[in-house]
């Protein structure tokens, strides 16, 4: 397995792909790498949790954020564990970006030079149509949960 502390990226790299707030995740991916800590705070992170991993087109684990604390809060009814999930989102986020724009940019480098900046284009940035879709997809299972439990 790599180790994504020795991951060897140019800024130039990272913003393009980031395209968003490019400079500032250039900044935290160099702070995780000479720290050799993962943990660094990010308060979109905190605050969206998996609403931010959906947004930076990390689908799968914003999914299962989202999943878990639904469940945890409608289900379970456990406070303490959303507050878990939401502080875990905080510290982490930012090196799980890292860990996808590394494994992205690395499938990226493979390919010939004139695909590279479309790809990078396709694949990196932001997602406002999942963002909105995930929203959305909330709205429908919080009324679907309300209209089944008859809980208001």
């Amino acid at each position: 397995m790599k180790d994504i502390f020795e991951a060897n990226f140019e800024t130039e790299e990272i913003a393009n792909f980031v395209q968003n707030s490019g400079e500032y995740y250039s900044n935290r991916f160099k702070l995780i790498q000479n720290n050799k800590r993962p943990i660094i705070w990010n308060w979109g992170a905190f605050l969206f949790a998996g609403f931010w991993f959906l947004y930076r087109k990390m689908y799968a684990t914003g999914l299962i954020i989202l999943a878990i604390t639904i469940y945890s809060s409608n289900i379970i009814r456990s406070t303490w564990l959303c507050w878990a999930i939401s502080i875990f989102c905080g510290l982490f986020a930012n090196y799980i970006y890292l860990i996808h724009c590394d494994e992205k940019l690395t499938e990226i480098a493979k390919l010939a030079d004139d695909e590279k900046e479309a790809e990078i284009l396709k694949q990196g940035g932001v997602s406002l149509k999942g963002l909105i879709i995930s929203v959305i997809l909330l709205f429908v299972t919080a009324g679907i949960y309300v209209f089944c439990t008859g809980q208001y």
